[in-house]
């Protein structure tokens, strides 16, 4: 019958057939008769049309078009089709499956419009009678928000798991994701500050060395700890299985990018609790990142090759866990030492891929920071300067982009300098600041601060 009906179409001129599949003979056709419906026609069609589809998915897992076509269609009948708190945990669900599977191919703001509409489907006493559920959704649905900057959604996101989450385990991915846009905005105290908070409630208080001798005993004790371990051994350590100790790296990383930016004196004291925890309770993805800081911190105190084969290690953890979440920053870190030893050309290739793995993984401050690396060594290595000034300009547009202010100031003197070096009037001032974001990021994050006096005093000594 539907056939029929089909074909009588195709002979009126309405649609085409071919290969035994119907379309429209033209856009403006499907248009009109789509405009002849009434809006709760066109909700129930797409309603139906999706939950036929979605029967479908839900026995073939593995068709991802057919999964993001079925819950497309739901999402456009919206959430007054919704029969019940089963039919409306369903769809939740099935939303929740898409953003995911977007979440895998790196596209996060279509992620997040999964996530928005499964809430939608959500009955009013979700957080009660769908817990899991919902958790997981506002979870990631805080996750992609912080990877595409839109830190007052994540913020409207965390305050409805704060206010209903059963334990404060539950509460550690919102806390987490909260930590680190902190450190975006360089509102580092309190990042520092809630990060130590975090790590005190899983059992893990931070030694605080009262001297410079106090520090280099530590790392030093930390330096034997490691030498006791073939890297062989190391690179194939056991896992490991602690969930609190899981999430205490986690936050633990977070603190080291933080302390970069704010605090450098606390950096080996952070670095040290990450080695330590890798030895005594398994690697997890995260001990990348804290053998990546270990190998940094040895070469910065004069131990080069020692450190270099720790930043080699770090890299090779990397690819045995396959982690885009930290492979980003390990790359940042890891390359800056590896210049050291290597020839420095070696470095941008390095600092690129590092930059393309963090936007796939949403990690925003590891790609600038590479983008950020890459600039300069492609200055230093000699690279042609009209080169160099369009890498700096499109750092510059990314970091503006994606309100990565630090990174922006530490860059903006540098693109003067290339500027001036071939003899150019022009001043990269579409780069500035909003208002007295400048001021404030100057006096609220030391680091940047530093890099960028340092900068614009070079430039007034060469000019």
């Amino acid at each position: 019958k539907l056939q029929n009906s089909l074909d009588a179409a195709v002979a009126d001129g309405f649609l085409d057939k071919l290969n035994g599949k119907y379309q429209f003979c033209h856009d403006r056709v499907q248009e009109t008769a789509y405009k002849m419906l009434s809006m709760e026609d066109r909700a129930s069609r797409h309603s139906r049309y999706g939950l036929a589809l979605c029967r479908y998915t839900l026995k073939n897992i593995n068709d991802d078009a057919m999964l993001f076509t079925a819950v497309d269609q739901v999402n456009r009948g919206g959430p007054h089709i919704v029969s019940g708190s089963d039919h409306g945990s369903l769809l939740a669900y099935l939303n929740l499956r898409a953003g995911k599977k977007a979440m895998d191919m790196s596209d996060f703001a279509s992620a997040l419009a999964f996530f928005d509409h499964g809430i939608l489907f959500l009955d009013e006493n979700h957080w009660h009678d769908n817990y899991n559920l919902s958790l997981e959704l506002f979870d990631n649905a805080v996750k992609c928000t912080y990877a595409i900057g839109d830190h007052q959604r994540l913020n409207q996101f965390s305050e409805q798991v704060l206010s209903f989450a059963r334990s404060f385990n539950d509460k550690l991915t919102v806390i987490y994701h909260a930590v680190s846009a902190l450190c975006d905005a360089s509102s580092l105290d309190e990042a520092i500050e809630k990060g130590v908070w975090v790590l005190s409630m899983l059992g893990e208080d931070l030694f605080q060395p009262s001297s410079r001798s106090e520090t280099l005993a530590l790392i030093e004790k930390t330096r034997c700890l490691v030498q006791g371990y073939p890297e062989d051994l190391l690179l194939n350590y056991n896992l490991m299985t602690d969930s609190s100790k899981i999430m205490a790296m986690k936050f633990l990383s977070r603190l080291e990018i933080s302390l970069v930016m704010g605090r450098r004196g606390v950096i080996p004291i952070v670095t040290s609790k990450m080695v330590e925890l890798s030895l005594v309770h398994g690697l997890t993805p995260m001990s990348a990142i804290g053998f990546a800081y270990f190998g940094s911190m040895l070469a910065s105190i004069g131990h080069v090759n020692e450190g270099y084969r720790y930043v080699k290690l770090a890299k090779d953890l990397v690819h045995r866990f396959s982690s885009k979440e930290v492979a980003g920053e390990v790359i940042a870190i890891a390359t800056q030492t590896i210049g050291y030893v290597e020839p420095m050309q070696t470095t941008l290739e390095f600092h690129m891929q590092g930059h393309k793995t963090a936007l796939e993984a949403g990690d925003i401050r590891s790609a600038s920071l590479n983008f950020n690396l890459y600039c300069n060594y492609l200055f230093w290595c000699g690279g042609n300067m009209v080169n160099v000034k369009t890498k700096c300009e499109e750092a510059c547009l990314f970091m503006k982009q994606h309100k990565m202010l630090a990174f922006l100031l530490n860059l903006r003197p540098f693109l003067s300098t290339i500027v001036k070096l071939i003899d150019k009037e022009e001043t990269p001032s579409r780069f500035g600041f909003d208002g007295p974001a400048e001021d404030v990021l100057i006096s609220s994050n030391p680091s940047a601060a530093l890099i960028f006096h340092f900068n614009k005093m070079y430039i007034s000594f060469m000019y």
